[in-house]
């Protein structure tokens, strides 16, 4: 979201972009695993809005049918008790699938998939990307680096003092879980966030709009417990949530399918303070949820950021005063 966000801003304003995406398609976080009626959304489940910017977005986002509001059933869990959500929050997915919307997002550019960028070398005319193929780019003026903070330290290190001020920035892992089962069940329900124990969020997926019916749940581990658990199996993970899940659905289920997705950095639990770092005296930045808020809103915004601090270009690292540093 941070990229795109970013490449469509810059766009607009005459600027040619290109993108190179480590993965075979757009979005990063913003995910939908499988094919068909086994879909889950793997990484974020939902977004909400209350930058003003945010809300422009997502009703041209509306009116182009790529997302849609989600009308679930939130419930809190802690330790003694289940309470109904009391927030008058308006939740979006996207439609029918949550990576709708970074394809949708990612319309118009020059895309090069499956090509990870490994270091940057200096050149006349800018930075050249050295290649995990061992292929290296023409020299482009300004590289952004719209990444997990880890990624982007390593990326930026040696080329710029960013690399050393993102390297501070730590970020949890987090184990997802995908779970089908072949009858339904009354659950309670759509979707739980959870203050203790090994998962941190539950949610059945044919609650959200546009998804085929079926009874699939996605399942998130907290960042403590994806931490301490970070090198096991994925069988273990699947024992080990799959038993939390049936205590918290009040249910002895048994999945006919399940999987794991291993999030190396899910969320940044202290944001930076600025929603964008850019050293205008190299031409090179980074923007990412990581620097704003744990949330797609936050990624966003970073985005846009961004991208004004390359019209500044002022010759100094610019940070931004953060317009939102809140989370869900």
């Amino acid at each position: 979201m941070a990229g795109l966000t970013c490449a469509r801003k810059l766009r607009d304003a005459g600027y040619t972009v290109t993108l190179y995406e480590e993965g075979c398609t757009p979005g990063g976080r913003l995910s939908t695993e499988g094919e068909g009626i086994d879909q889950f959304d793997q990484g974020a489940q939902y977004f909400t809005a209350r930058d003003p910017r945010f809300k422009s977005a997502i009703g041209s986002w509306l009116r182009a049918g790529v997302v849609a509001e989600w009308r679930a059933r939130i419930v809190r869990v802690t330790r003694d008790k289940v309470e109904e959500g009391r927030e008058r929050v308006i939740r979006y997915v996207g439609y029918p699938a949550m990576r709708t919307l970074p394809v949708h997002l990612a319309r118009g550019f020059q895309i090069h998939y499956v090509r990870r960028v490994l270091r940057l070398e200096r050149a006349d005319a800018g930075w050249t990307l050295c290649l995990e193929d061992g292929t290296q780019t023409l020299p482009y003026p300004n590289v952004i680096a719209a990444m997990p903070a880890p990624r982007a330290a390593a990326l930026l290190d040696g080329s710029s003092d960013l690399g050393a001020r993102i390297a501070v920035t730590e970020m949890e892992p987090c184990w997802a879980l995908m779970l089908q089962f072949e009858k339904g069940f009354d659950a309670r329900f759509d979707g739980a966030i959870v203050e203790d124990g090994p998962v941190s969020w539950l949610v059945r997926e044919s609650s959200k709009p546009g998804r085929r019916s079926g009874e699939r749940w996605v399942v998130h581990a907290s960042g403590g417990w994806s931490a301490e658990h970070f090198e096991a199996e994925p069988d273990d993970v699947v024992a080990a949530l799959t038993k939390t899940f049936c205590e918290l659905v009040e249910k002895r289920v048994t999945p006919t399918l399940a999987v794991t997705k291993r999030w190396h950095h899910s969320r940044a639990p202290d944001a930076s303070g600025h929603p964008c770092l850019y050293d205008a005296a190299t031409g090179l930045g980074a923007c990412g949820d990581w620097l704003v808020s744990s949330r797609v809103e936050g990624a966003f915004l970073s985005g846009l950021a961004m991208a004004s601090a390359l019209f500044q270009r002022n010759g100094e690292i610019v940070p931004l005063p953060a317009k939102d540093r809140s989370s869900d």
